[in-house]
């Protein structure tokens, strides 16, 4: 457990922050899933990009 007394900023009050291990470790891994949901779905963003962009494109001319 780790503890320190902080001052705010309006150097009106004082506040006591604790902090657990086990908090930070949940904290880490919630982080770590969310990346990994972000950047799935970027790859799945590159990947449609990437396969439009290899479509020819329909031109508006017609014969």
């Amino acid at each position: 457990m780790e503890v320190k007394l902080l001052a705010h900023p309006d150097g009106q009050e004082q506040f006591v922050l604790c902090r657990s291990q086990a908090r930070h470790e949940k904290e880490v891994a919630l982080f770590q899933r969310q990346r990994d949901r972000v950047r799935e779905k970027l790859f799945q963003i590159d990947a449609g990009l990437r396969r439009d962009k290899a479509k020819p494109a329909a031109s508006g001319i017609q014969t």
